[in-house]
Protein backbone atom coordinates (compact mmCIF):
# COMPACT_ATOMS: atom_id res chain seq x y z
CA UNK A 1 0.00 0.00 0.00
CA UNK A 2 1.99 2.56 -1.29
CA UNK A 3 0.32 5.71 0.30
CA UNK A 4 0.65 4.38 3.42
CA UNK A 5 4.51 3.70 3.78
CA UNK A 6 6.09 6.27 6.10
CA UNK A 7 8.51 8.68 4.86
CA UNK A 8 12.27 9.95 6.21
CA UNK A 9 13.23 13.47 5.45
CA UNK A 10 16.51 15.33 6.13
CA UNK A 11 15.41 18.63 7.60
CA UNK A 12 18.42 20.60 7.71
CA UNK A 13 22.14 20.38 7.17
CA UNK A 14 24.55 20.86 9.01
CA UNK A 15 27.48 19.70 10.64
CA UNK A 16 26.28 17.32 13.09
CA UNK A 17 23.31 14.58 13.04
CA UNK A 18 21.24 14.60 16.28
CA UNK A 19 19.91 11.91 17.77
CA UNK A 20 16.48 10.02 16.52
CA UNK A 21 13.82 7.77 16.92
CA UNK A 22 12.43 5.31 14.49
CA UNK A 23 9.11 3.47 14.82
CA UNK A 24 9.03 -0.69 14.93
CA UNK A 25 5.69 -0.44 13.01
CA UNK A 26 6.12 2.02 9.90
CA UNK A 27 2.45 1.60 9.85
CA UNK A 28 -0.03 0.54 12.62
CA UNK A 29 -3.67 -0.35 12.43
CA UNK A 30 -6.50 -0.92 15.41
CA UNK A 31 -9.58 -2.37 15.55
CA UNK A 32 -13.32 -0.30 15.28
CA UNK A 33 -13.34 -1.06 19.39
CA UNK A 34 -10.38 0.32 19.84
CA UNK A 35 -9.88 3.84 21.46
CA UNK A 36 -6.11 3.50 21.57
CA UNK A 37 -2.80 1.94 20.68
CA UNK A 38 0.80 2.27 22.59
CA UNK A 39 3.13 2.21 19.55
CA UNK A 40 6.97 1.66 19.96
CA UNK A 41 9.83 3.82 18.84
CA UNK A 42 13.60 2.75 18.95
CA UNK A 43 16.78 4.92 19.44
CA UNK A 44 19.52 2.87 17.63
CA UNK A 45 21.60 5.95 17.94
CA UNK A 46 25.02 6.22 20.07
CA UNK A 47 23.44 9.28 22.74
CA UNK A 48 20.33 10.27 23.91
CA UNK A 49 17.49 11.43 21.51
CA UNK A 50 15.08 13.96 22.53
CA UNK A 51 11.85 13.51 20.41
CA UNK A 52 8.84 16.15 19.76
CA UNK A 53 5.92 14.38 18.14
CA UNK A 54 3.46 15.74 15.56
CA UNK A 55 0.80 14.37 13.73
CA UNK A 56 -1.07 15.58 10.85
CA UNK A 57 -4.63 13.72 9.03
CA UNK A 58 -4.73 12.69 5.52
CA UNK A 59 -7.27 13.90 3.65
CA UNK A 60 -8.77 11.55 0.70
CA UNK A 61 -5.92 9.30 0.91
CA UNK A 62 -7.94 6.81 -1.25
CA UNK A 63 -7.71 8.88 -3.84
CA UNK A 64 -4.96 10.48 -6.31
CA UNK A 65 -3.97 13.26 -4.18
CA UNK A 66 -3.31 13.58 -0.70
CA UNK A 67 -3.86 16.64 1.00
CA UNK A 68 -2.67 16.62 4.89
CA UNK A 69 -3.57 18.55 7.75
CA UNK A 70 -1.64 19.47 11.09
CA UNK A 71 -3.39 18.67 14.13
CA UNK A 72 -4.09 21.41 16.31
CA UNK A 73 -2.09 20.51 19.54
CA UNK A 74 -3.99 22.79 22.01
CA UNK A 75 -7.43 21.28 21.05
CA UNK A 76 -6.30 17.63 20.41
CA UNK A 77 -8.23 17.69 17.24
CA UNK A 78 -9.43 13.54 16.95
CA UNK A 79 -6.09 12.86 18.17
CA UNK A 80 -4.41 12.83 21.88
CA UNK A 81 -0.40 11.92 22.04
CA UNK A 82 1.31 10.97 25.48
CA UNK A 83 3.93 12.18 25.79
CA UNK A 84 4.05 14.58 23.33
CA UNK A 85 7.65 14.99 23.94
CA UNK A 86 10.43 12.43 25.64
CA UNK A 87 13.87 11.72 25.64
CA UNK A 88 15.38 7.85 24.87
CA UNK A 89 18.45 6.58 25.69
CA UNK A 90 21.12 5.65 23.59
CA UNK A 91 19.99 1.85 22.19
CA UNK A 92 16.53 2.06 23.92
CA UNK A 93 13.61 2.37 23.00
CA UNK A 94 10.06 4.12 24.27
CA UNK A 95 6.52 4.11 24.40
CA UNK A 96 4.08 6.36 22.97
CA UNK A 97 0.13 5.87 23.32
CA UNK A 98 -2.00 7.10 20.68
CA UNK A 99 -5.87 8.11 21.88
CA UNK A 100 -8.61 8.47 19.03
CA UNK A 101 -11.72 8.79 20.73
CA UNK A 102 -13.31 11.62 18.86
CA UNK A 103 -13.83 11.35 14.55
CA UNK A 104 -14.75 8.25 14.58
CA UNK A 105 -17.79 8.67 11.85
CA UNK A 106 -15.78 7.29 8.98
CA UNK A 107 -12.21 5.46 8.35
CA UNK A 108 -9.28 8.23 9.25
CA UNK A 109 -5.25 8.03 8.31
CA UNK A 110 -2.91 9.96 10.49
CA UNK A 111 0.67 10.31 9.48
CA UNK A 112 2.67 10.74 13.17
CA UNK A 113 5.99 12.13 12.82
CA UNK A 114 9.08 11.86 15.57
CA UNK A 115 11.20 14.94 15.49
CA UNK A 116 14.46 15.14 17.03
CA UNK A 117 14.95 18.65 18.73
CA UNK A 118 17.90 20.64 19.11
CA UNK A 119 19.07 24.16 20.21
CA UNK A 120 16.55 26.13 23.29
CA UNK A 121 13.67 23.73 22.80
CA UNK A 122 16.18 21.07 23.59
CA UNK A 123 17.76 22.90 26.80
CA UNK A 124 13.71 22.54 28.28
CA UNK A 125 14.42 18.89 28.43
CA UNK A 126 17.65 19.20 30.36
CA UNK A 127 18.65 19.69 33.52
CA UNK A 128 21.77 21.67 34.70
CA UNK A 129 22.29 24.90 33.36
CA UNK A 130 25.73 23.75 32.21
CA UNK A 131 23.76 20.69 29.81
CA UNK A 132 21.08 23.08 28.85
CA UNK A 133 23.77 25.71 27.44
CA UNK A 134 25.79 22.15 25.91
CA UNK A 135 22.21 21.33 23.86
CA UNK A 136 21.07 25.21 23.04
CA UNK A 137 24.50 25.07 20.68
CA UNK A 138 23.82 21.94 19.25
CA UNK A 139 23.58 21.56 15.11
CA UNK A 140 23.69 19.34 12.63
CA UNK A 141 21.62 16.70 10.13
CA UNK A 142 18.37 16.09 11.98
CA UNK A 143 16.22 12.88 10.37
CA UNK A 144 12.32 12.95 11.17
CA UNK A 145 11.24 9.57 10.89
CA UNK A 146 7.16 9.14 10.41
CA UNK A 147 4.44 6.25 10.36
CA UNK A 148 0.70 5.85 9.19
CA UNK A 149 -1.51 5.44 11.44
CA UNK A 150 -5.11 4.36 9.99
CA UNK A 151 -8.07 4.21 12.54
CA UNK A 152 -11.21 2.93 11.43
CA UNK A 153 -14.87 4.72 11.90
CA UNK A 154 -16.83 2.69 14.85
CA UNK A 155 -19.14 0.27 13.68
CA UNK A 156 -18.45 -0.59 10.56
CA UNK A 157 -20.80 -2.23 8.34
CA UNK A 158 -18.45 -4.74 6.15
CA UNK A 159 -19.46 -6.20 2.94
CA UNK A 160 -16.41 -7.79 0.42
CA UNK A 161 -16.53 -10.30 -1.98
CA UNK A 162 -12.95 -12.08 -3.21
CA UNK A 163 -13.72 -13.61 -6.92
CA UNK A 164 -11.78 -15.44 -8.85
CA UNK A 165 -11.65 -14.54 -12.94
CA UNK A 166 -10.10 -16.84 -14.67
CA UNK A 167 -6.53 -17.07 -12.45
CA UNK A 168 -6.93 -12.74 -11.48
CA UNK A 169 -8.01 -12.38 -7.99
CA UNK A 170 -9.81 -8.93 -7.24
CA UNK A 171 -11.55 -8.06 -3.85
CA UNK A 172 -14.32 -5.88 -3.62
CA UNK A 173 -14.89 -3.69 -0.54
CA UNK A 174 -18.79 -2.37 -0.89
CA UNK A 175 -18.46 -1.57 3.34
CA UNK A 176 -17.70 1.82 4.56
CA UNK A 177 -14.62 0.53 6.40
CA UNK A 178 -11.64 -0.96 5.26
CA UNK A 179 -10.26 -4.49 5.39
CA UNK A 180 -7.13 -5.91 4.99
CA UNK A 181 -5.45 -9.42 3.52
CA UNK A 182 -1.92 -10.41 5.02
CA UNK A 183 0.73 -12.64 5.01
CA UNK A 184 -0.23 -13.25 1.32
CA UNK A 185 1.69 -15.81 -0.72
CA UNK A 186 1.51 -17.15 -4.21
CA UNK A 187 2.57 -20.93 -4.51
CA UNK A 188 3.19 -23.46 -7.05
CA UNK A 189 1.97 -27.27 -6.80
CA UNK A 190 5.30 -28.12 -5.83
CA UNK A 191 4.72 -26.09 -2.50
CA UNK A 192 7.27 -22.96 -3.67
CA UNK A 193 5.52 -19.87 -2.53
CA UNK A 194 6.43 -15.93 -3.30
CA UNK A 195 5.45 -13.78 -0.93
CA UNK A 196 3.01 -10.93 -1.76
CA UNK A 197 2.97 -8.82 1.36
CA UNK A 198 -0.09 -7.25 2.75
CA UNK A 199 -2.89 -4.66 1.05
CA UNK A 200 -5.62 -3.00 2.25
CA UNK A 201 -8.92 -2.44 0.48
CA UNK A 202 -10.69 0.52 1.32
CA UNK A 203 -14.31 1.09 1.64
CA UNK A 204 -15.89 1.18 -1.75
CA UNK A 205 -12.95 0.08 -3.64
CA UNK A 206 -11.56 -3.43 -5.07
CA UNK A 207 -7.83 -4.58 -5.84
CA UNK A 208 -6.67 -6.52 -8.10
CA UNK A 209 -4.59 -8.84 -5.64
CA UNK A 210 -2.72 -11.30 -7.81
CA UNK A 211 -2.86 -13.23 -11.27
CA UNK A 212 -2.63 -16.88 -11.15
CA UNK A 213 -1.66 -19.84 -13.15
CA UNK A 214 -3.64 -22.75 -13.23
CA UNK A 215 -0.89 -24.76 -11.13
CA UNK A 216 -1.03 -21.38 -8.35
CA UNK A 217 -2.64 -21.50 -5.77
CA UNK A 218 -2.88 -18.18 -3.39
CA UNK A 219 -2.82 -18.27 0.84
CA UNK A 220 -3.56 -15.69 2.98
CA UNK A 221 -5.10 -13.95 5.82
CA UNK A 222 -8.42 -11.69 5.81
CA UNK A 223 -8.07 -9.36 8.86
CA UNK A 224 -12.16 -7.21 9.07
CA UNK A 225 -11.92 -5.44 12.17
CA UNK A 226 -9.68 -7.67 14.28
CA UNK A 227 -11.39 -10.59 12.91
CA UNK A 228 -8.91 -12.69 10.93
CA UNK A 229 -9.91 -15.85 8.36
CA UNK A 230 -7.66 -17.90 6.28
CA UNK A 231 -8.27 -18.39 2.64
CA UNK A 232 -6.58 -20.84 -0.03
CA UNK A 233 -7.62 -20.14 -3.52
CA UNK A 234 -6.98 -22.61 -6.13
CA UNK A 235 -6.93 -21.81 -10.08
CA UNK A 236 -10.38 -23.49 -10.13
CA UNK A 237 -12.05 -21.71 -7.24
CA UNK A 238 -14.34 -18.98 -8.46
CA UNK A 239 -16.11 -17.98 -5.15
CA UNK A 240 -13.01 -17.53 -2.40
CA UNK A 241 -14.61 -15.36 -0.24
CA UNK A 242 -17.80 -13.30 1.06
CA UNK A 243 -19.22 -11.11 3.51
Amino acid sequence: MKKLAPTLLALAISHQASATVQPINLVEYINPDQDFIVTEVFNGHDKTAFVRVEAEEVIDFTGENIDRRKINEVDGDNIAIVPPKFITPADSSSSVKLYFTDGREKDRLYRVKYVPVRGKERAEFAGSDEHKEETAAAIGIDLVFSQGVLVPKKKPSYSYTINNNNGEIIAANTGDSYFRLRNMNKCTSKGKCVSLGDITVFANSEKEIVELDKNEYLEAEIDVGGDVTEINAKYSDKMIAKK
